[in-house]
């Protein structure tokens, strides 16, 4: 199964390092071990790699990485990856999206990267035959 995820990393409802019996009385997994979790479930052999993303806007405060891993399995003849978008400085947000609370309450909305189009640009290109 392809896998994106995109994660703040000032979130203040869902820590992007996650917790260790400190939130809830129970372990959190953080995003990048969360990624690297799944990855090894679908036995991807690549390394991790991170890209730095253009900051097209200045004043929204975040900036964005892009996170790969690579080399798993195949599904329909296509090979399968992992992507994390880090929003550096983002919160508990939709990138692309409306800042719908105060940024005091669930931090800051990128508007550098659109979350719905990476969405359905990640996920077309696993189109199963006859589709």
């Amino acid at each position: 199964m392809p896998l994106i995820t995109m994660h703040g990393t000032v979130d203040p409802l869902y820590s992007f390092d996650g917790w260790a019996g400190t939130k809830y009385g129970q372990h959190l997994m953080g995003a990048i071990d969360a990624e690297d979790m799944w990855a090894s479930l679908a036995s991807c052999t690549d390394p991790a790699t991170t890209t730095e993303l253009p900051n097209g806007v200045w004043d929204d405060g975040t900036t964005e990485e892009l996170r790969v891993i690579g080399g798993c399995a195949a599904e329909a003849g296509v090979p399968l990856a992992m992507q994390l978008y880090i929003i550096n400085n983002g919160g508990h947000t939709w990138p692309g999206g409306y800042q719908y609370l105060p940024s005091s309450v669930i931090g800051l909305t990128s508007q550098d990267i659109d979350a719905s189009t990476l969405i359905w640009q990640f996920f077309a290109q696993f189109k199963t035959e006859g589709q």
